[in-house]
């Protein structure tokens, strides 16, 4: 009973997580990305380098000049953390299961926590015994 409860506990806690808690896993994807690299065997061109040939007729005609200063722009300072936000969707799907929303990123922890115990709770209830997001859905 509760499935629809439990996986909505579920689906909140897990974004909130990714959204304001993790900050990316990049690690995995990169050596995912190295073992598709296969070595050549007998390479042809093993004892090659690469050469950069300059030719003294192309460096007389097409000299630079003086041209533009190049602009000096202001260093880009550190993104700070942006405002702490939540769509309208996600207070009506707290709502549902009688839960109160974060409002700042310090609550966020203490959400997902009161989530896993929300579906813990749903999981031990009796069918019928509380009613159903369905049910609030029809107030």
């Amino acid at each position: 009973p509760y499935e629809e409860e439990q996986a909505l506990c579920d689906y909140l806690a897990d974004y909130l997580e990714r959204t304001y808690v993790t900050t990316g896993d990049e690690g995995p994807k990169v050596a995912e990305k190295k073992e598709d690299v296969v070595a050549v065997k007998d390479d042809p061109f093993a004892g090659f380098k690469p050469v950069v040939k300059k030719l003294e007729e192309e460096v007389e005609y097409f000299g630079k000049g003086k041209g533009k200063k190049k602009r000096q722009r202001a260093p880009k300072k550190p993104e700070a953390a942006g405002p702490f936000t939540l769509n309208v969707d996600s207070f009506e799907q707290f709502g549902l299961i009688g839960l109160s929303p974060p409002t700042s990123r310090a609550e966020v922890e203490g959400s997902i926590k009161e989530l896993r115990e929300k579906k813990e709770w749903y999981k031990n209830q009796p069918r019928g015994s509380v009613p159903t997001a369905k049910d609030i859905r029809k107030l």
